[in-house]
């Protein structure tokens, strides 16, 4: 479902989020002159990010990918870098309840499944339905202590030996142990599992700057975090955002050591920090890409790249790495 937000110089606008969404493209209003250029802001629970500075005549519009939680406080706003007042900044992007990304999915489950499933109309049931069992044990107990009574009042007058059979015919007075049958409903308490889509609740997925990388987090993995000097095996699947959509150029598996030469800048400072079988989205800018020239024919000149990766495995290097980046 399609999002959209038209920024004015002289406001900001600020909201609780209530459905998660994609900023993914920023641009300048027709409203915009030549040499204009406009710093746009995001405030994420009181930290402000500049989220890229449009230019007019040079950098009219700027593609994004950074994504707001459920719950976030957020602000956007705009200042000007060449006169009092800027022009209108348009941003667009998507709600991700719509998102058909496989990654973005995981995460979109846990959303809808916070929507009024009807786990605290089942919890206030289960509360009243406990109450009326004590209740129900309470008036248990004192019909069975009223009945124990009357059994023990016509006792035998007997001395020793009788006395003896009467107790020995204690115990079978309390055979029916009352409080364990009253208690035998107690599986209602059973169904508060319901809440456990509660618990299993991680934060959706935020877009952050990593040494000049866009990097979004869908798991984080375990064991040691990728570092300079380690071999690290990739799973990949680059693509570029394109009106039509996803365009794939390139996918596959890779391995590489870590803060050397043999894969573009943008990966060595984007998959530091990566955890074994960690998932993590890349949005590299072109200069950490392939820069001017492209890559022809997949990969235009200036090209924003995106890559969904999967760390395999890691093997720690024999000793900290000091060169590379």
């Amino acid at each position: 479902m399609f999002w959209g937000l038209v920024i004015e110089s002289v406001n900001k606008y600020s909201r609780t989020v209530e459905d998660g969404f994609v900023v993914t493209m920023a641009a300048l209003g027709p409203s915009s002159e030549a040499g204009d250029r406009v710093h746009v802001y995001l405030t994420v629970n009181g930290s402000e990010n500049l989220l890229c500075t449009l230019e007019s005549g040079k950098t009219d519009q700027q593609q994004l990918e950074i994504s707001a939680s459920v719950g976030e406080e957020i602000s956007f706003f705009t200042r000007s870098a060449t006169k009092p007042t800027a022009p209108k900044v348009y941003l667009s992007g998507f709600l991700t309840r719509n998102s058909l990304d496989p990654l973005k999915a995981a995460a979109q489950k846990v959303l809808d499944g916070k929507e009024d499933d009807g786990s605290a109309v089942v919890e206030a049931e289960s509360d009243e339905d406990e109450d009326e069992d004590e209740d129900e044990e309470e008036e248990s107990d004192d019909e069975v202590e009223e009945e124990s009574k009357g059994k023990r009042t016509p006792a035998p007058a007997d001395d020793g030996p009788a006395k003896k059979r009467a107790k020995q015919e204690k115990p079978a007075e309390k055979a029916p142990a009352p409080k364990a049958a009253a208690k035998a409903p107690a599986p209602k308490a059973a169904e508060k599992p319901k809440e456990a889509p509660a618990k299993a609740k991680p934060a959706t997925p935020v877009g952050r700057k990593q040494n000049g990388v866009d990097v979004i987090d869908f798991k984080e993995g375990t064991g040691a975090a990728a570092k300079k000097g380690d071999k690290v095996t990739l799973k990949y699947k680059g693509f570029l955002k394109t009106k039509k959509g996803d365009k794939v150029f390139d996918q596959g598996n890779f391995d590489f050591v870590l803060g050397k030469d043999g894969v573009i800048e943008g990966w060595h400072r984007g998959i530091q920090g990566m955890k074994l079988k960690g998932q993590r989205r890349l949005v590299i800018p072109p200069k950490l890409g392939y820069g001017r020239q492209g890559a022809p024919p997949d990969i235009p000149p200036n090209a924003t790249l995106h890559f969904d990766l999967l760390l395999k495995n890691i093997k720690p290097g024999k000793a900290p790495y000091r060169g590379g980046r």
